[in-house]
């Protein structure tokens, strides 16, 4: 699954694009958050808070350590190609609770759950 991208204001100060992708093979969400050397006030008072929380995507494929948002603001990473992840952190996806008579059906993942019915694999 591709993964997600937002410009986030972090509770360290710094501003960072944040990364969410979903894993096809398990049922774990990978988050990264990759810094862009603004501070967090510094971004807001000089561009204003519009675009914190917004999705934001790679203007041209050779260069994937430069952003841009929906306003057209070009964010590099801070040490562009060389910048890597301040946070990283895998969050696990549990199966949703089954019920009545799901109960004791195989379930599975792939890239989201799955439960096996009379009818065949149904998305949960």
């Amino acid at each position: 699954m591709s993964p997600i991208r937002t410009l986030e204001a972090h509770f360290d100060g710094w501003l960072y694009i944040k990364e969410v992708a979903i894993s096809d093979q398990e049922p774990v969400k990978h988050t990264s958050w990759w810094p862009t050397g603004w501070r967090s006030h510094e971004f807001t008072r000089q561009y204003g808070a519009d675009d914190l929380g917004k999705p934001v995507h790679i203007p041209n494929s050779d260069f994937s350590f430069r952003y841009q948002t929906e306003h057209g603001l070009i964010i590099p990473l801070k040490d562009g190609p060389q910048t890597t992840t301040t946070y990283f952190e895998q969050e696990a996806i549990p199966c949703p609770p089954l019920k009545g008579k799901q109960k004791g059906l195989p379930t599975r993942w792939v890239g989201y759950w799955q439960i096996c019915t009379k009818k065949g694999w149904q998305a949960l």
